[in-house]
């Protein structure tokens, strides 16, 4: 599903003269558990909410783990910590 929009995202990238991997796409995927255990994708997310706000304490807790965890896998991915390193140490001078 998501290889299904590769090559028009590779499109928008190069129509705006992007360098390699300056963009990146965040979706959101909702699944349902059934009884027996099978998962069943409800819809995807082109914008997900990363708030966490749950009646449950324990269910809100889980979710926000969740959630911590899969924005510092992002960030982790996409090379925050030094990809901007080059540019900043280069101002300094």
């Amino acid at each position: 599903m998501v290889a299904a929009a590769l090559k028009d995202m590779q499109a928008n990238h190069a129509e705006l003269q992007l360098p390699p991997e300056s963009t990146f796409e965040l979706l959101g995927l909702d699944y349902l558990v059934d009884t027996s255990m099978t998962p069943w994708l409800l819809e995807v997310n082109g914008t997900p909410s990363l708030a966490v706000d749950h009646e449950d304490a324990k269910v809100e807790q889980m979710i926000h783990t969740q959630k911590a965890g899969m924005v510092s896998d992002m960030f982790r991915l996409l090379g925050v910590s030094t990809r901007f390193k080059p540019r900043y140490d280069a101002r300094r001078v």
